[in-house]
């Protein structure tokens, strides 16, 4: 690791608190970050004017997709014996050995001649000697394709592991005009992630809320300020269901900053997160983990592909995972999933994909830490008073384990059922490309954890109530999507070009269960009976929790059989092109029409279901235009937009206006434009990239509560913001993913009612730090052995819109250290937040926050054959 990274400057903001003195300190952590990034950017500027040099011929050893443009066939070697002749013929033949789909940029380039190639290779050697001399370069485009086109008098193989999926991307990742950041395989196993979550923190900049009982738990990301837990999609198609998402059958993430409506619908306003599934793919290969560690933690996982004849393949993933939260009492991890897959005609034009995902998880959820309420409430519990009205940060605490929550009564039981079907066709030469995907899913979630109430001014007197949400919901979601994408050109203008519909019917039901808890109380959250029988264990002691109290000797759970239930129909059409006026301007449009009619039916009350409907007409684009000095640099500047309808999260998350009443069906929707300009700089020969960018965001038609009480969609935000990122090999050795974020989130029209009215403008909105850093790196220190680590760090975060409840900020560290025995055998060690920080990853408006895991240590023993 640079030894920038243990800095004083860095350690200052560790503890970062909300005072004007503090303020220095995040400068510091933006310099540092903007410094050491700068000297990367540098560094690779060398390495990049390097590539030119004549002695190398410009043929980058890069990686090349496999089958399905996954990074790890370029590892496999082919026995190829190719004879030399045009460049199409060479070309079906490489794609008969390897699977990889080919498509030509024009037809003339398919009558070059190609010296062929011989010998046992990898896919990513056996290319480049294809394309040595011919002046055509390839690259990545997205599952099972690569693109060649006439690139110069040198040939070049693009990093694959910057590859996008997504047929709605019209352009490489270095011209694509706007923010995308794509986590590996590579890095997802080096950094030992096993959670979405996990994997998100190697992006600056993004945050995560809590969840309650309207709030599921579950992931919810907030990307440039904006919640984007609706905004999370599987191989391109929207999955709203709320859940904590695994990995094991994951390939990449790509994630993409900026309001996103013209690819994704509605939502996308601050972002999305795209999670590619692994496909099969034309060699035989059996992988495997088992890693025990720390707190208990155990892991197998296992991924083997099968070429059962000329026609089909097969691959199966498979995980099971049982462990402690480090650091927590209480909490508990244990899930299994399985995900088989068949390919039908991989090599061939046409090819048809079939997938299933399960997942079965049952967690002791986290409890979580209140928060000093800042606010003086009166109580009538028993006792002296110990404590002052805080400042509005989590109680600090003895000892970082305290739980309270009860391990005999709280549970988060989840299934996830997701079947995919996937048919495409290659048009015209392989210059284009048909597809239709299907998918039917069905997400159950059923879960009583203890949320701990500060609302009530218990603490103020030792106590803690134990606040019981509950949830249990059904998702279900049956989604078709047609996509159509290629190039063309029209006279001298050159187009890359995606155009398709999509259709979707999204179901959710949300019940809950009736808990005696507040019985003990006159039906308030308080103690006045203290702790123990007396209160009926629903009141545990603020330092000495008890998390074994025998609850259900008083308490009782019905499940109520009175769901809501929320029903769907999305119908969209789009359409994308990048078009290249010349080697020096092109410019990527795009434009996408939705239509969304949702409607809400309200649990029975007196025998009465209300109902409420919303039917909005969405329309969403993007323009941009892209001027490259060079073929290695991109300047773009773009402008976005997205909206958010009522009912946006179909009651699975947090609806910014859920259509739970007359009032929020009537609001129109949020509307979200942004304006981005940017550069992007392939560094060390195109295998790492350079990326900074500066934006500004505003928010109209946000949902507020007016001086009289009433509701609107009046109110306005607005983020600025700026962001430095590299990602990639810097040198054949060294491995950097990584960058700062600079975020200023201001509620610029908050609404409020009576003597409240205005007095949030001027505020941070919530979730969103105003600097932040992530840093993750390895080198090669001997042939078989890599070493590296992790820094991750943000200023305080705010929870509510009142600003007036918080979590600090902090940095914590990560070591990684991987042995390679032989081709067959690795040994992976891992060591989570090293320094065992004491940090808060999640804050909820009120009541809470989530506090982090502590250290711990894993020993990974993979194996592949």
């Amino acid at each position: 690791m640079s030894a920038a990274h243990g800095d004083s400057s860095v350690d200052a903001v560790r503890e970062a608190q909300p005072l004007s003195a503090s303020r220095g300190k995040r400068g510091s952590l933006m310099m540092v970050a903007a410094l050491a990034l700068a000297g990367f950017a540098a560094h690779g500027a060398d390495a990049a004017a390097a590539a030119s040099d004549p002695k190398d011929g410009g043929i980058e050893k890069a990686p090349v997709p496999d089958a399905d443009g996954q990074a790890a066939q370029g590892e496999t070697v082919h026995h190829f014996k190719i004879a030399a002749g045009p460049l199409s013929e060479v070309l079906a033949s490489m794609e008969k050995e390897t699977g990889i789909s080919f498509s030509l940029a024009s037809d003339s380039i398919g009558e070059l001649p190609s010296p062929g190639v011989t010998g046992v290779l990898t896919v990513k050697e056996a290319l480049t000697q294809i394309l040595a001399n011919t002046g055509v370069s390839a690259r990545a485009k997205e599952q099972g394709r690569v693109e060649l086109f006439l690139s110069g008098s040198n040939s070049s193989v693009e990093v694959n592991d910057q590859a996008l999926s997504s047929m709605k991307y019209t352009a490489p990742l270095l011209d694509l005009p706007q923010t995308i950041t794509v986590i590996g395989e590579e890095t997802l196993q080096n950094t030992a992630s096993t959670t979405l979550v996990e994997a998100l923190r190697t992006i600056p900049g993004i945050t995560f809320g809590a969840g309650e009982g309207g709030n599921p738990i579950g992931d919810r990301p907030f990307i440039r300020g904006m919640d984007s837990q609706a905004s999370t999609y599987i191989d391109g198609m929207q999955d709203i269901a709320a859940q904590s998402r695994e990995v094991f059958d994951v390939e990449s993430i790509e994630v993409s900053e900026g309001p996103g409506g013209a690819y994704g619908g509605r939502g996308t306003a601050g972002g999305s997160i795209n999670m590619n599934s692994k496909l099969p793919r034309r060699d035989n290969f059996i992988a495997g983990s088992f890693t025990p560690g720390t707190s208990d933690y155990e892991r197998g996982t296992v991924d083997g592909n099968l070429k059962i004849n000329s026609l089909m393949t097969g691959r199966l993933a498979g995980v099971w995972h049982n462990a402690d939260v480090p650091g927590r009492d209480g909490a508990h991890n244990n899930r299994w999933g399985v995900a088989p897959s068949l390919a039908i005609g991989l090599g061939g034009p046409t090819r048809a994909y079939l997938d299933y995902y399960h997942l079965i998880t049952n967690d002791i959820p986290d409890s979580g830490i209140p928060y000093n309420n800042p606010t003086t409430v009166p109580t009538v519990d028993p006792g002296s008073r110990i404590l002052e009205k805080g400042d509005g940060e989590p109680v600090k605490l003895p000892h970082r384990n305290f739980y309270y929550g009860l391990i005999d009564r709280d549970h988060d039981r989840a299934k996830n059922k997701t079947a995919t079907a996937r048919v495409e066709r290659d048009l015209w030469h392989a210059s284009s490309l048909l597809r239709n995907s299907f998918r039917y899913e069905a997400t159950n979630e059923d879960y009583i954890w203890t949320l701990p109430d500060d609302s009530q001014g218990n603490i103020y007197y030792g106590y803690v109530f134990r606040r019981p949400n509950d949830r249990v919901s059904s998702t279900f979601t049956a989604m078709d999507q047609v996509d159509l994408s290629g190039q063309f050109k029209t006279a001298s203008i050159k187009h890359s070009y995606a155009a398709g519909a999509e259709f979707s019917q999204e179901r959710g039901n949300n019940d809950a269960y009736t808990i005696n808890s507040k019985a003990f109380s006159n039906n308030t959250e308080t103690c006045p009976n203290g702790v123990g029988v007396a209160g009926g264990y629903n009141c545990t002691y603020l330092y000495a929790p008890n998390m074994r109290d025998p609850w259900w000797d008083t308490g009782t759970i019905t499940l109520n059989h009175n769901p809501t239930k929320s029903k769907s129909v999305e119908k969209s059409v789009y359409a994308f092109d990048t078009v290249i006026l010349n080697s020096h301007f092109q410019s990527t449009l795009g434009i996408r029409y939705d239509n969304y009619d949702s409607q809400y039916q309200s649990a029975v009350t007196s025998g009465v279901r209300s109902k409420y409907f919303v039917d909005n007409n969405l329309v969403n684009y993007l323009a941009s235009v892209v001027y490259k000095p060079d073929s290695a640099t991109s300047f773009y500047g773009t402008v976005s937009t997205a909206a958010i309808p009522t009912g946006n999260a179909l009651s699975q998350g947090v609806d910014t206006s859920a259509l739970t009443s007359q009032i929020n069906a009537d609001l129109e929707p949020e509307k979200i434009r942004e304006e981005e300009i940017g550069v992007k700089r392939e560094i060390a020969h195109g295998k790492a990239m350079v990326h900074a960018d500066l934006f500004r965001m505003d928010i109209q038609n946000v949902r507020i509560t007016q001086a009289d009480g009433t509701i609107a969609a009046a109110g306005t935000d607005r983020t600025l913001g700026g962001e430095l990122t590299v990602s990639g090999d810097i040198t054949r050795k060294w491995q950097l993913t990584g960058g700062y974020t600079y975020l200023d989130a201001v509620l610029e029209q908050a609404g409020g009612s009576g003597t409240a009215s205005g007095l949030a403008n001027g505020n941070s909105m919530p979730n969103t730090p105003r600097h932040s850093v992530a840093i993750t790196s390895n080198y090669k220190v001997l042939p078989r052995l890599r070493l590296g680590g992790g820094i991750y760090g943000m200023t305080m975060v705010w929870g509510s819109q009142l600003n007036n409840k918080w979590v600090p900020g902090y940095v914590r560290e990560d070591i990684f250290g991987s042995y390679e025995f032989n081709k067959h055998l690795n040994l992976q060690l891992n060591v989570q937040n090293a320094g065992d920080k004491l940090y808060y990853d999640e804050a909820y408006a009120t009541h809470y926050a989530q506090m982090a895991p502590g250290r711990s240590g894993t020993l990974g023993f993979n194996v592949k054959f």
